[in-house]
């Protein structure tokens, strides 16, 4: 029983434990910005008005490929996980909760279809980008 309970909730939370990361290290950012932006203050120093703004830019510039390939790892992680958590709830003794839980797993498996076909459509993109781009004059 323990085994299927943890099976089903630790997925949950490792996705709750990977976006608390995230947002503690965008609060962290924002902070070093905001202590960089005082202590040009106290020296009666100037920042670049667009000294930030660069940075932001520079990150939305990303390639569509490697948002592709984030995304199919994505689904191929989601799709891996349940479908070894299947694996182990197949290894319990077998009686009728045990095979529900075990389809019930591998029907959680298929969510990672989405990000995956997701990360194809990227990939996708990036190609005919790409060929537009050999196609036009310089």
């Amino acid at each position: 029983m323990l085994e299927s309970v943890l099976a089903l909730t630790v997925p949950f939370i490792f996705v709750i434990i990977i976006i608390w990361l995230r947002n503690g290290a965008k609060h962290k950012r924002n902070q070093l910005q905001a202590d960089l932006y005082v202590k040009a203050l106290e020296k009666g120093e100037s920042l670049p008005a667009d000294l930030f703004t660069e940075l932001k830019e520079a990150k939305k510039k990303r390639n569509p490929l490697s948002i592709g390939l984030i995304w199919i790892a994505i689904g191929m992680g989601i799709m891996l996980t349940f479908l070894l958590m299947s694996m182990i709830a197949n290894q319990t003794p077998h009686d009728r909760a045990a095979e529900e839980v075990a389809v019930t797993i591998k029907l959680f498996s298929a969510m990672g279809i989405v990000p995956f076909f997701i990360g194809v459509a990227f990939v996708i993109i990036h190609c005919f980008e790409k060929k537009k781009s050999e196609n036009e004059p310089a």
